[in-house]
């Protein structure tokens, strides 16, 4: 299930005949538009997910990643999982962590603020992802907590690539409850790169290191 930002279509559309596009275009740019205001996604729903997985039979995993920022509400997706655990109690829900969002009012990257330590009670910027006009995090941030809460109830595992997620997560909700799974690696690709020959470096050189982190490439005319 793949829902893509920007109004886009993702790649996995055209790779993958399995995937489903959940949010429609209209929903995600009427979220973007409030979420400014009110800090939360208003729209979205997974009333077609939860018909095909009660038709599915065997085992079922549901496992969720980065469902914030202009998809889902997040009071529905507690509430769908809800339904689906009344109708199928052997379904497992995993939730890996890609970001703080579990644990803030609104942000999903803290970038040095500990705020949420203490109810988020003034953001220190607006424009921290995903941005907003008005600052409500500190109204909701008890609600949000309490869904997250209400997943862990329903049997949720939360996991995380991230050390520093998953210590932030068990310092909200309780010790033990976000495991630390790493990222693998391409072995292949790492053999082949044993085999090169490391490149001299010359100490009086600086060196440049470039990251990227959402950065939009645009054609230029």
């Amino acid at each position: 299930m793949v829902m893509a930002k920007a109004e886009k279509k993702s790649v996995s559309h055209h790779r993958y005949p399995q995937v489903i596009k959940q949010t429609p275009r209209g929903t995600a740019i009427a979220n973007i538009a409030l979420f400014r205001f009110l800090n939360r996604d208003l729209f979205g729903n997974l009333d077609n997910l939860y018909r095909t997985v009660i038709q599915t039979s065997g085992p079922l995993v549901l496992h969720f990643h980065v469902l914030h920022s202009y998809w889902l509400n997040l009071e529905d997706i507690v509430t769908f999982c809800e339904k689906v655990k009344a109708q199928k109690p052997d379904v497992t829900l995993v939730w890996t962590l890609h970001d703080h969002w579990s644990v803030t009012g609104r942000c999903a990257f803290t970038d040095g603020c500990e705020g949420w330590k203490s109810g988020c009670q003034k953001c220190p910027t607006l424009s921290n992802y995903p941005p907003v006009r008005v600052d409500r995090a500190h109204q909701l941030i008890d609600g949000k907590r309490q869904r997250f809460r209400d997943m862990l109830r329903l049997g949720c595992r939360f996991i995380s690539p991230s050390q520093h997620v998953a210590e932030a997560f068990n310092s909200v909700y309780g010790a033990g409850l976000c495991r630390v799974i790493n990222n693998g690696i391409d072995l292949a690709t790492e053999a082949i790169l044993a085999q090169l020959s490391p490149v001299p470096l010359n100490p009086g050189k600086p060196r440049i290191a470039i990251v990227a982190h959402g950065l939009a490439l645009r054609r230029q005319n």
